[in-house]
């Protein structure tokens, strides 16, 4: 199949959503994106822009009003709350800002409960392998049993990216990965997304730092709700 037929990763055609106030407050307006396997992107817009709603929906935490989200070429936006969380657990991985790391677990345990709902009937010991192989891919594979406690904020994040990565997601959705981390810390997790990019895995970031976007392929700006712009480096406008 040809680069122009593949079928997207994740799809939004016309997504839209509004939270109920008077006047309602549009928070997406007819947003339509497409994420096609492989990519690197950044998401980026000012504070009220829409960027975490966004996040959201596309990550199917969240519906939209009107239009539709389509992951790997399913419509999901009519799926039943069951099916969905079946479907977000193979297909997308989330990084957040504040890690989420549970702090009485080690690394191996906090990554290993990424494969909880993807893989059930994986044993307790395969999932710690395939945790294990993760947070090597990371370059975390010396502190598997140190908890969260005793790694520094990058580290704490790098045991985030590994959880989100354990079960080879189709999508992974950070957002905002750096900002909890120092300008050196964050340099670093750049240059690890830099790295598992080159080896094939698919990430949108979602961003207020323009200096973070510019380290990214494509850039998609929003503003009120809409893409502004959607540039891709080497693409004509």
């Amino acid at each position: 199949m040809s680069a122009a037929l593949e079928c997207p990763v994740l799809e939004l055609r016309q997504a839209s959503k509004e939270y109920p106030g008077s006047p309602p407050v549009v928070a997406l307006d007819q947003v339509d994106l497409a994420i096609h396997s492989g990519e690197l992107l950044a998401i980026v817009g000012p504070s009220g822009s829409g960027k975490s709603t966004l996040l959201h929906v596309m990550g199917t935490l969240d519906r939209p009003s009107r239009g539709s989200v389509l992951l790997e070429g399913r419509d999901v936006t009519d799926c039943n709350d069951a099916d969905l969380s079946r479907l977000r657990a193979r297909t997308i991985g989330f990084v957040f800002q504040q890690f989420f790391l549970l702090e009485g677990s080690t690394a191996l345990d906090n990554v290993a409960t990424g494969l909880l709902y993807r893989e059930r009937d994986m044993t307790p010991a395969e999932r710690r392998e395939h945790a294990a192989a993760a947070l090597e891919q990371v370059g975390l594979g010396h502190r598997l049993f140190h908890r969260p406690g005793e790694l520094s904020g990058g580290e704490r994040q790098r045991v985030a990216i590994a959880r989100a990565l354990v079960g080879k997601p189709a999508l992974v959705l950070a957002d905002e990965p750096t900002g909890n981390l120092d300008s050196v810390s964050g340099g670093r997790i750049l240059d690890l997304l830099l790295e598992l990019h080159g080896a094939g895995v698919t990430i949108a970031v979602i961003t207020h730092d323009r200096e973070v976007a510019d380290r990214l392929g494509r850039r998609i700006m929003l503003r009120d709700g809409r893409i502004e712009d959607d540039l891709v480096p080497g693409r004509a406008a």
